[in-house]
């Protein structure tokens, strides 16, 4: 009886410690940058980084550094980087402009190109350059500038010397040669080769390994920044989109809604425009604060029955007093979810709820709000794809008013103007989930 206990206690610890989406693990891990605040090695190998230029911004995956061809990361000359046998690349990356020569990670001279160098070309491709045995080997596969992209390389002087390397989780092209990785004792570089090459757009989860992760490995550290589940269709729900740019408008001040209902909004100016939180030019609208709001008429979409979700991306340059993010509501029925003294609020038929953490001014944040009547806790608010609050009241069932929806202005567009920038404004006749919300912070 003992021994079968002991058996099923292995069988167990086996099935708990080898989930079939196991992430790569962190042995043989030389440096590792989740950038989260800093750029600190997580390896416990000490490369810290020392930032120049690079500013924090919203990365893949948490935080990330924002690079604009004049910036980049030193990571010191530590020996555990000096990597010539066994070697795997591995970053998040998303360019701003292509046609352009970009350095992504770099331990070489770019003089004698000695050590290893790790490039996106000017054809979207990415290249790696060797003294001795590399001289720009290319993958087959592009990179575009349009969202985030996983990029990794490997070299193994242990399978014939070979090159590999891989899109998106993807393999993307091979190299060989006759000759292992050139030496060399200077910094390990992210975003510069010296004062060449400065890389233009983000950069995240940086992962230096001294081995060659293989095919696999390569795809699990790919999809270990997806979504862990398969969730529903994003669009199910969806009442009303607005971009809030300038290529989603049906007329210079008219801004199409995607979805089927047709809830289009009118900007009260002519807009102005700037850039969404990838840096793309055009793709988010400024509110200056004082007259700057969009409005749009009442629809039978908007005939919540018991629960809803709103979802927006924001750029606040001020926080004090109220700004309200979207509005509909009459005095006494409706809704509206706005800022208050830098904490998301949300006011809903004659009920104000109030969530938690803290937006950040000049820094683009994604905030929702998912309401649903009769579940204990009536408004629950998300940061980023996290909760950060959830507000007990009473909630009621919601009745529509027959009033525009406004977006950056109280109802009678006259007060609580927003100021900054917002882009991305979606509105759910549902509550959407955790899991959802996390989703819809991660499809943008």
């Amino acid at each position: 009886m003992k021994h079968k206990l002991i058996i099923i206690c292995i069988i167990l610890a086996v099935f708990t410690i080898t989930p079939a989406n196991a992430v790569v693990k962190t042995p043989n891990l030389a440096g590792g940058w989740r950038f989260e605040g800093n750029a600190n090695d997580f390896s416990g190998n000490g490369n810290n980084g020392t930032v120049t230029g690079a500013v924090l911004a919203t990365g893949k995956f948490g935080q990330c550094y924002s690079f604009n061809s004049a910036s980049y990361i030193l990571c010191g000359s530590g020996s555990t980087l000096a990597i010539t046998t066994e070697l795997t690349l591995s970053a998040w990356i998303y360019i701003n402009a292509t046609g352009n020569h970009f350095t992504i990670l770099n331990r070489g001279n770019y003089s004698s190109g000695d050590g290893y160098l790790f490039y996106k070309f000017n054809t979207e491709k990415l290249a790696f350059y060797s003294s001795g045995a590399f001289s720009w080997a290319q993958s087959t596969g592009t990179v575009g500038s349009l969202g985030w992209h996983h990029v990794a390389v490997t070299f193994s002087s242990a399978d014939s010397k070979t090159l590999r390397f891989y899109i998106d989780g993807v393999a993307s092209g091979t190299a060989t040669s006759a000759s292992d990785l050139s030496s060399y004792a200077g910094n390990f570089e992210i975003g510069a080769d010296e004062a060449y090459y400065l890389f233009n757009g983000s950069i995240d989860e940086v992962r230096v390994y001294n081995r060659a992760l293989n095919a696999a490995e390569i795809g699990r550290l790919y999809g270990q920044y997806k979504p862990k589940y398969q969730v529903s269709n994003l669009n199910k729900g969806l009442v009303g989109k607005w971009a809030l740019d300038s290529t989603h408008r049906k007329s210079s001040t008219v801004f199409t809604d995607s979805t089927p209902y047709s809830n289009n909004g009118t900007s009260a100016n002519t807009p102005s425009f700037t850039t969404d939180r990838h840096g793309q030019s055009n793709k988010a609208m400024s509110f200056n604060g004082t007259t700057d709001y969009v409005s749009g008429s009442d629809n039978s979409s908007f005939n919540f029955t018991s629960s809803f979700t709103i979802g927006a991306w924001i750029k606040a340059s001020n926080v004090t007093g109220y700004k309200d993010i979207f509005n509909k509501n009459s005095g006494s029925n409706g809704i509206e979810f706005y800022i208050s003294g830098s904490t998301l609020k949300a006011w809903v038929m004659g009920t104000t709820f109030t969530g938690g953490g803290t937006i950040q001014t000049d820094t683009w944040t994604h905030v929702t709000l998912s309401y649903t009547v009769n579940l204990g806790t009536g408004a629950k608010f998300y940061v980023n794809g996290i909760q950060v609050g959830s507000s007990e009241g009473t909630p009621a069932t919601y009745s529509n008013p027959a009033v525009n929806f406004r977006i950056g202005v109280y109802q009678d567009a006259a007060q609580q103007f927003f100021n900054g920038s917002i882009s991305d404004v979606r509105i759910y006749n549902r509550a959407l989930t955790a899991t959802e919300i996390m989703q819809l912070y991660n499809s943008y």
